[in-house]
């Protein structure tokens, strides 16, 4: 395999998707916060304004209170934030071994700089991967 191959096939395509996985999941992350944060700003309002002659107030704040629930849970179950971050985080780590590599530098000086960088992204790539796995154990 050249280097030109693996850039391309493996390393580019693996960084796409750990840029794409990681947009949605931090677009996820930040839908569910911000509703959990509008209904936990609205609840109290409704139950100030609450009287005996509004009880769709009574059903509002218990569906609100529902929902709250739910997201929290949701978010809780997928951990939105952390797998965002850990696919930030290794796509960024990706784009730095790559620019070391094209650019000849650190560990990549020497002549078995793709077999190098094959076996340290791969590393990256597998680390990330137990790292997803154990997530989901938990």
């Amino acid at each position: 395999m050249t280097a030109e191959n693996y850039l391309e096939k493996r390393l580019d395509d693996q960084l796409s998707w750990y840029g794409k996985k990681s947009a949605v999941l931090k677009k996820r992350h930040y839908t569910i916060r911000v509703v959990i944060i509008l209904i936990s700003v609205i609840l109290p309002f409704l139950t100030g304004i609450m009287s005996n002659e509004t009880p769709y107030i009574k059903v509002a704040i218990a569906v609100g209170s529902l929902i709250i629930a739910f997201f929290e849970g949701i978010s809780s179950l997928y951990k939105y934030q952390e797998q965002w971050l850990s696919y930030r985080n290794t796509a960024e780590t990706l784009k730095r071994e790559k620019l070391l590599f094209l650019t000849k530098s650190g560990p990549y000086e020497r002549s078995q700089a793709l077999s190098l960088l094959v076996t340290r992204c791969e590393g990256i790539m597998s680390d990330e991967n137990q790292t997803w796995q154990s997530t989901l154990i938990e």
